[in-house]
């Protein structure tokens, strides 16, 4: 039994035609079928591209994940690490990227506001303290 194939100019771009030569089920994990030895049988095989990441995602994407992290577990360090990969971020991002600015930004932010809360709280404490 044959794969069904479509004609090589009818595929789309994304697609790529590969030729198998007597192929068996043994030795073509394309086809999955047996042929017989020197028969020719064009396969259409789908290619998968993965495009690269903008530049600055990773680090808009840890801003923003660190951003959130100071908020709630561990206010002083993830809000400097979030502080600093919001920066390095907006220093990769192209213009015309907002998606990624805008992670870059709310991490950023989220970062300098659990910073100042965290210096504020610590400071009042100090102050309280003294005070008894």
């Amino acid at each position: 039994m044959e794969t069904p194939t479509a004609p090589a100019s009818s595929a789309p771009a994304s697609y790529q035609t590969v030729p198998a030569q007597g192929s068996t089920q043994e030795n073509s994990p394309l086809l999955g079928n047996s042929t017989v030895a020197g028969a020719t049988q064009t396969v259409t095989v789908q290619v998968y591209a993965i495009p690269a990441a903008a530049p600055g995602t990773r680090q808009a994407n840890m801003s923003l994940l660190f951003g959130a992290l100071s908020m709630s577990c561990c206010p002083f360090i993830g809000s400097i690490i979030a502080i600093v990969f919001g920066v390095i971020a907006l220093s990769l991002v192209k213009p015309g990227s907002s998606s990624i600015s805008t992670r870059a930004w709310a991490g950023l932010l989220l970062g300098l506001l659990t910073f100042i809360a965290t210096i504020v709280i610590v400071v009042v404490a100090l102050v309280m303290i003294r005070a008894i």
